[in-house]
C-alpha cells in the first residue's frame, strides 16, 4: 500500500502525516494545507507486531495507554473488539513515529487520524486549548456558546442565524488561540452530531455561558464563574498533571482577557435579545 503524506493547520498550527493512503472525510480535508515545515509530525509504518510498551506507565484505560520512555513518550492503542494492541505513538519532542499492525489497515480512515493526531493534547502545549462550544460569526467576530451536555449550545446559534443573520462556524468544538494580543477562535475537523465545520478563525467577542431558565436573562460572568466553565468545557487529559497545569493557565489568561457572560433562557428569539443588550 503506497504512502502518502498530507499537511494540515488548525490555530495557526501546522501538522504533517505520513502515512498509507486513506479516504478523507471532509471535516478533516477542509484543513489541508501546502506542504511546509511542520509544528508536530507523524509518520505510520505497517509493522507485523505491536511491541511491548517499556518505560513509566503514566495512565491507562481499556483502550489507551500512556508510558514515560527514556527519550520521550509512548501510546499504546488496544482494539475494543479483538482486545488486542493495534497501534503505538512513540514520540520523541514534536515528531511521532507510529506502528499500525498489518491486520488493522482497514482502521485507516478519518477517525483513526482524528484520534491519532489528538490536537487537543498537541494544541494545549502551543498555549491554545479546544473548547466545547457552538461557534458563530457575528459581523466578523465570534460569540462562543458553551456550557453542559443538553444545554442548548447548537439551539443558541441557530437563533442567532435564523433572526440575526449569524453564521454557524461550528457546532461542536472551537480552537482558542491568542495572537498578535487578541485571542481567536478556530474552526476545527470536530463537529460533533451537528455537521457543521468550517475552516475559519475570527477573533472572539465573548463567551458565552448558557443554562435553561422560564425567562431570558443575560449578565456579565465573573472570573470564578468563567474559569470553572472554560474548565469544564476544554478537552484535555485529567490525569496528566503538568498539561492540567498548562490548561489551567490558559484558561485563567483567557477569562481576565475575554468577555464572558451568562445567558439563562429560553429556545426562542428572546433570548438573542437579552445578550445583544449585553453585548
Amino acid at each position: 500500500m503506497p504512502n502518502s503524506k498530507h499537511f494540515y493547520r488548525l490555530g495557526d498550527l501546522t501538522f504533517s502525516l505520513e502515512m498509507p493512503d486513506l479516504e478523507e472525510k471532509e471535516e478533516l480535508a477542509l484543513f489541508r494545507t501546502a506542504p511546509c515545515e511542520a509544528d508536530e509530525s507523524f509518520s505510520v509504518t505497517l509493522a507485523d507486531a505491536i511491541p511491548e510498551p517499556t518505560g513509566e506507565l503514566l495512565f491507562g484505560d481499556p483502550f489507551t495507554r500512556y508510558y514515560r520512555t527514556s527519550d520521550g513518550r509512548m501510546t499504546v492503542f488496544r482494539d475494543e473488539r479483538s482486545q488486542n494492541d493495534f497501534m503505538a505513538d512513540m514520540a520523541v519532542h514534536a515528531h511521532h513515529s507510529v506502528l499500525l499492525h498489518r491486520d488493522f489497515v482497514s482502521y485507516i480512515n478519518t477517525n483513526l487520524v482524528l484520534k491519532l493526531l489528538n490536537f487537543p493534547r498537541h494544541v494545549i502545549a502551543y498555549g491554545g486549548i479546544f473548547l466545547h462550544a457552538s461557534f458563530i460569526d457575528v459581523g466578523g467576530e465570534a460569540i462562543l456558546f458553551t456550557g453542559p451536555k443538553q444545554m442548548g449550545k447548537s439551539t443558541e446559534a441557530r437563533l442567532w442565524e435564523q433572526h440575526r443573520g449569524a453564521e454557524v462556524i461550528n457546532g461542536d468544538r472551537a480552537l482558542l488561540r491568542k495572537r498578535d494580543g487578541r485571542w481567536y477562535a478556530f474552526g476545527s475537523p470536530y463537529c460533533g452530531t451537528s455537521k457543521i465545520c468550517k475552516n475559519r478563525e475570527l477573533p472572539i467577542r465573548a463567551i458565552v455561558i448558557l443554562s435553561k431558565a422560564p425567562e431570558n436573562r443575560a449578565a456579565r460572568a465573573g472570573v470564578a464563574r468563567s474559569l470553572s466553565a472554560m474548565l469544564d468545557g476544554c478537552s484535555f487529559d485529567t490525569w496528566d498533571k503538568e498539561q492540567m497545569e498548562r490548561v489551567t493557565d490558559i484558561c485563567g489568561t483567557i477569562v481576565t482577557e475575554v468577555p464572558f457572560y451568562t445567558l439563562a433562557c429560553r429556545p426562542d428569539e428572546g433570548a438573542v435579545e437579552a445578550l445583544e443588550r449585553e453585548l
